[in-house]
């Protein structure tokens, strides 16, 4: 939450070899092994994982998502009624999925459906864990990502649709979870660029704008959280997605560029957020990258309404 990333993964790291020695010491132990999976999962995640803040480095995150998937497999299959096992399992294959989607979509796809039937099978840990709802829950909207990079865009809106549904259900059992409200405003984020794909532009604005409410009220709640924030300028920049497409459709001239006011304002909004970064947060590849790409958009609107 600090943004502090390359702090972050030098802890990881010392955390890392640490546990690598105590698995060394103990090949048999079950802590042990579950420790080093977590390590894995978390410096991948710091490397590359594009759900979140990253250091924009996938290819180097792939290997310890790979070795974290395969010690969670091993102790999910060891005890299938570890609930903490099972989670652990989900998390590794919704990561792993994730950074293979841009390289292998097929095998991102075909991994995120085979932990989905996995825990199927153990809809008993439901009941007993709200968090293992919320791991079925984003395993589903990572599917629904990778089908988006497939152009199954039908299939896409099936699996995000549910994934929302049960952050939803959670999220109102648990309103004091925030990580459950941030994961369906990002799910609200990732269903409205597919319905958009997909031409269904008024349930699309409906998405974008609940993303962004929900965004802008953790904002409110924790204002120097950098994954909030991030959050924040990711829905905006889906508002000015919309507005932009709305742009293109417009019959008339004046409407045209009512819309793309409308986009630049919301790019606007963002650029904001990453002016403002270095503010309150270390500087990273990633703040400075985003912030690039606004910028970009930006100028490229100003070309679009030159005369």
């Amino acid at each position: 939450a600090s943004g502090a990333l390359e702090q972050a993964l030098d802890q990881v790291r010392q955390g890392h070899a640490d546990a690598a020695a105590l698995l060394n010491d103990n090949p048999a132990g079950a802590e042990q092994r579950r420790l080093l999976a977590a390590i894995k999962i978390s410096t991948a995640r710091l490397l590359g994982d594009p759900t979140g803040l990253n250091l924009m480095k996938p290819k180097e995150a792939i290997p310890y998502a790979e070795e974290a998937y395969s010690l969670t497999e091993q102790a999910a299959s060891a005890d299938p009624a570890d609930v903490l096992a099972q989670r652990d399992l989900a998390s590794a294959a919704r990561l792993l999925g994730v950074l293979l989607a841009s390289k292998d979509r097929e095998r991102a796809a075909a991994l995120h459906r085979r932990s989905l039937t996995a825990l199927a099978r153990h809809a008993n840990l439901r009941a007993q864990s709200v968090e293992f709802v919320h791991d079925e829950s984003m395993l589903g909207a990572c599917l629904g990502m990778v089908l988006k990079k497939q152009s199954n865009l039908r299939a896409a809106v099936s699996h995000l649709k549910s994934a929302l549904a049960l952050q939803e259900e959670i999220s109102r059992k648990d309103p004091s979870h925030l990580l459950f409200r941030r994961s369906a405003g990002r799910t609200h984020l990732l269903l409205a660029d597919v319905l958009l794909d997909e031409g269904s532009t008024s349930e699309a604005a409906l998405h974008y704008r609940n993303a962004l409410k929900i965004a802008e009220g953790l904002v409110q709640l924790a204002p120097k959280n950098a994954e909030y924030l991030a959050d924040q300028a990711d829905a905006l920049e889906g508002m000015a997605r919309y507005h932009l497409w709305q742009a293109r459709s417009a019959a008339a001239e004046s409407e045209r560029a009512a819309q793309v006011n409308n986009a630049r304002l919301q790019y606007q909004k963002s650029l904001n957020i990453w002016n403002q970064w270095e503010r309150t947060f270390p500087s990273t590849v990633y703040s400075r990258r985003r912030q690039a790409k606004v910028v970009s958009r930006l100028a490229q609107l100003d070309v679009r309404q030159q005369p």
